[in-house]
């Protein structure tokens, strides 16, 4: 009992904080009335159904969300953390560098 009475009320929080974005959003009247009966969560909602019928009908469409995933991956913060090298591996290069150039 305790659980599902801690569900709703994280459910609540959510409906709350997606209710502020949606204000923040939402800066025209003209917004506003677009969203008349829905949300911006519906909507956005909508927006993935279409993008998935659209990549279903076009293979290359397919594709490049793919490349968009693998993009996204590779520019990530935590890619990035991955792919640095080690501040050894610096100073082994920045040494190598000054021995080739002292021998030139």
């Amino acid at each position: 009992m305790a659980a599902v009475a801690e569900k709703g009320a994280e459910t609540d929080v959510l409906e709350k904080r997606i209710s502020c974005l949606e204000r923040r959003i939402l800066t025209s009247e003209e917004d506003v009335q677009g969203l008349k009966g829905s949300s911006c969560l519906g909507k956005l909602n909508d927006v993935q159904k279409n993008l998935d019928k659209i990549s279903a009908k076009y293979t290359r469409i397919a594709a490049l969300w793919k490349k968009v995933k693998e993009l996204e991956t590779f520019l990530s913060p935590e890619f990035l953390e991955k792919a640095s090298l080690t501040d050894d591996a610096k100073a082994d290069i920045i040494v190598a560098g000054e021995k080739k150039e002292r021998s030139i």
